[in-house]
């Protein structure tokens, strides 16, 4: 199987998966975990295992420590930059293997049988969020997936608990930032989103128009949580124009975050709708970037190939919408 893009695919549920649900471990052990430490194990090391899951290698190396907790086992050791494998950090892994074989069949059946789906063939619909009152899907979006005749319900949620949803067969058709290719689904881009800079109201940038990535030479950046699926992205991008970029990953929340701005004088945070944090956080402002350096996030949809032929459509209706609305 391909480990690329793989997410977690039960732990994390909230609202989707509870206690009464099929998938439902009840336990501390989870499919990230073990997908990390494979990744981790087949790569010979943590930041080449995080661009493949993408995450950061803090959360690869993180999952796998937690792991090693759970079960009492030292299942990597470090030499260098280079991980290896304990002897039984190889059997572990090798029983993971067919553990996410195993779930990513569960899914392909979830999604061929497709129990839960009305006879007028609607789609059970997911949007990303970026974080607490940040959607990567502006309004006029939603009311097209509203109004389009194609959606049974729409719910929104983070980037992976959208892709475990997919996987699962719980949605049938997920908008998301940075989407991966999976086996058994198809991916259509749809439109690209200009991410904002939040900073503090008497930082020096606050005056400025419009930000540059050179600017963010100055600040100590932080992403909310969730936003994880484009830390590679801004790092390559950060790098064409000679910045080595650092940041922050936090909790999704307005104390957080609000944190995060009180006990730093240069706090910056990327946003997609700065304007809702604005309102969550007191004394920010939230700045665009100038439009040249092509600062945009590609937003796609992701669908089971057996819901091709409604999810064209729907996808088709989305963009033409919002080409007619911007001519």
């Amino acid at each position: 199987m391909s480990w690329s893009g793989s997410q977690n695919y039960i732990t994390g549920w909230g609202s989707l998966l509870t206690a009464g649900d099929p998938f439902f471990f009840g336990g501390a052990m989870n499919i990230s975990q073990l997908e990390y430490l494979v990744s981790a194990i087949h790569l010979g090391s943590y930041s080449r295992a995080a661009k493949e899951q993408f995450v950061t290698p803090q959360a690869v190396s993180k999952a796998i420590r937690t792991l090693e907790s759970e079960l009492g086992l030292k299942l990597i050791s470090s030499s260098g930059k280079t991980i290896l494998p304990t002897d039984v950090g190889l059997l572990i892994a090798e029983e993971a293997e067919a553990v996410i074989h195993h779930v990513d069949r569960i899914g392909s059946i979830a999604s061929s049988h497709r129990l839960r789906i009305s006879d007028e063939g609607k789609m059970k619909c997911a949007i990303a969020s970026w974080g607490e009152g940040d959607s990567l899907i502006p309004p006029l979006v939603k009311d097209l997936l509203g109004k389009s005749g194609w959606v049974e319900s729409l719910i929104e949620l983070p980037n992976e608990r959208c892709l475990s949803g997919l996987r699962l067969g719980y949605i049938d058709f997920a908008v998301l930032l940075d989407a991966p290719m999976l086996e058994g689904f198809e991916r259509k881009f749809l439109y690209s989103v200009s991410p904002n800079l939040l900073v503090k109201s008497n930082n020096p940038l606050a005056s400025r128009d419009a930000l540059s990535v050179h600017d963010l030479r100055t600040v100590k950046l932080a992403l909310p949580f969730h936003a994880e699926e484009v830390c590679p992205y801004l790092k390559d991008l950060a790098s064409d124009y000679g910045v080595n970029l650092h940041f922050e990953i936090l909790d999704n929340s307005r104390e957080s975050i609000g944190d995060f701005f009180l006990d730093n004088e240069n706090a910056a945070l990327l946003a997609i709708s700065g304007s809702a944090w604005e309102v969550l956080i007191p004394d920010v402002v939230s700045l665009p970037f100038v439009s040249q350096e092509g600062v945009r996030f590609p937003v796609s949809a992701i669908y089971s190939d057996s819901r091709s032929e409604n999810a064209d459509k729907l996808c088709d209706f989305i963009t033409s919408n919002l080409k007619n609305k911007s001519d």
